[in-house]
């Protein structure tokens, strides 16, 4: 058997007897929290892997081209995801700029020149790992078997680590690493998810409550020593863009709210057709996926900062990424769901409603105030050319301004080709991070 195919099945082991019980059961005090020696400072004697994994609480990508994605997706799909994850010493001085390499880590203990098997990746990108999904979430070293073969800091065993995980979709993008931070210049185009991590050992505290050595192996996070009592790195990714989810619906002759009667609304044509829908956002971005000093808010922090000036409509897109095209594409619904009803997974429905899975859903922008937003319709009335307007409106959340890591499905009520009236519900999306976001800041050159 191949050294490299020793290693994966040791760490599968480390994964599913050491933490797995606190991925999926959210930190049982019963796990297994590794053997005790009689002197627990006593040198390690085999080298410890780096053993990495994806926490997967309410956990939702929408990947470009597929759609929301979230824990029911099949292995061939997982398969395709793939993570970045640097590892650098805790040390807020730490020169991030400087990569891998066997001098230099006590630093740098993980990025995408760390080598592997004959096929390691070579770069200033994170690591690349995937996700085997059916391995309780374990995130394996890309591309291949050997390159499992990743192991701690064996000359400085209690030295610690910050760990660090992002997601860039399909963007592909220059790595820019400086001594404080490393980013990515980014361009939003309404279906690209940015997210990132920051591993934190406080949601695996209570398995070591009553271990005499808990405040070594916490303290130590992430270290040699504390993966060999069972404290590895799990990822809790944050969405730093605002999803927006689309219903179109035709109009209710509800009572006016201040006045007890209906609307006056004449039915409307059954070949009105919504065209196109397009929000205006900010799009271009700095994306921080690592730091030094994660708790020095002076400097530069996790997340995406937006530059201000730049604006464009981003349009609503099929989810296999295609343009509506001319011949339209949702015609207005029966009713308005009702946030929470099932329904309301339907968003926009195609015309073929067996289909609508293949109709335009949703949107990821920067996150805003309010947004302008444009509805282009369409209805034929029995006329050789239809006819075609483009209704201007703006959507504002009465909860405050659109939050990034959040949620919001937009009911856009037609009620003719001059008139819509939107209703914004906030929804689920992710479990809330502590994403360092500012909207508002500029960022700079």
């Amino acid at each position: 058997m191949k050294k490299g195919q020793i290693t994966y099945k040791r760490i599968k082991q480390y994964l599913l007897i050491g933490f797995c019980s606190i991925l999926l059961f959210n930190c049982s005090r019963d796990t297994y929290v590794g053997e005790l020696p009689t002197d627990d400072d006593a040198p390690l004697v085999e080298p410890v892997p780096i053993v990495l994994s994806l926490g997967m609480s309410d956990f939702d990508i929408l990947t470009r081209g597929s759609g929301e994605v979230n824990n029911g997706n099949d292995a061939d799909f997982w398969n395709q995801v793939r993570f970045y994850v640097y590892a650098f010493n805790k040390d807020p001085q730490t020169d991030l700029s400087k990569p891998w390499s066997a001098t230099n880590e006590d630093f740098c203990l993980l990025d995408g020149s760390r080598t592997g098997g004959v096929n390691a990746q070579v770069s200033n990108h994170g690591k690349e790992v995937g996700v085997k999904k059916e391995d309780s979430n374990l995130m394996l070293f890309y591309p291949d078997e050997e390159s499992q073969s990743i192991y701690y800091n064996m000359r400085h065993t209690d030295w610690p680590y910050n760990f660090f995980a992002y997601y860039l979709d399909d963007y592909v993008s220059e790595c820019h690493r400086e001594k404080d931070y490393i980013y990515y210049d980014i361009e939003l185009d309404g279906r690209r998810d940015f997210m990132s991590s920051m591993a934190n050992i406080d949601k695996q505290e209570d398995k070591y409550e009553g271990n005499p050595y808990k405040d070594k192996i916490l303290g130590r996070a992430y270290s040699a020593y504390s993966a060999n009592h069972g404290l590895n790195p799990v990822f809790q990714f944050e969405h730093h863009l605002v999803l927006l989810r689309f219903v179109v619906c035709k109009p209710d002759n509800s009572p006016n709210e201040d006045k007890d009667e209906k609307r006056n609304i004449p039915p409307l044509d059954p070949s009105l057709t919504v065209k196109k829908i397009e929000v205006n956002s900010k799009y271009k971005g700095r994306f921080i996926v690592a730091v030094n000093d994660p708790t020095d808010q002076t400097k530069p922090q996790r997340g995406i900062s937006f530059n201000n000036e730049e604006y464009k409509y981003i349009e609503l897109r099929k989810k296999n990424g295609e343009l509506i095209g001319s011949k339209g594409w949702c015609v207005v619904a029966e009713d308005c769901p009702v946030y929470g009803d099932e329904k309301a997974h339907l968003y926009v429905l195609d015309k073929d409603i067996k289909n609508e899975r293949d109709a335009g859903t949703s949107l990821l922008v920067a996150p805003a105030d309010f947004y302008k937003a444009k509805i282009s319709l369409s209805a034929e009335k029995g006329l050789e050319e239809p006819l075609y307007t483009e209704v201007d409106i703006e959507l504002r959340n009465g909860n405050g301004m659109f939050s990034s890591g959040e949620a919001y499905t937009i009911y856009l009520t037609v009620n003719s080709l001059s008139e819509i009236i939107p209703k914004i519900e906030a929804g689920k999306w992710a479990e809330g991070g502590e994403a360092e976001l500012n909207p508002d800041g500029e960022y700079k050159d």
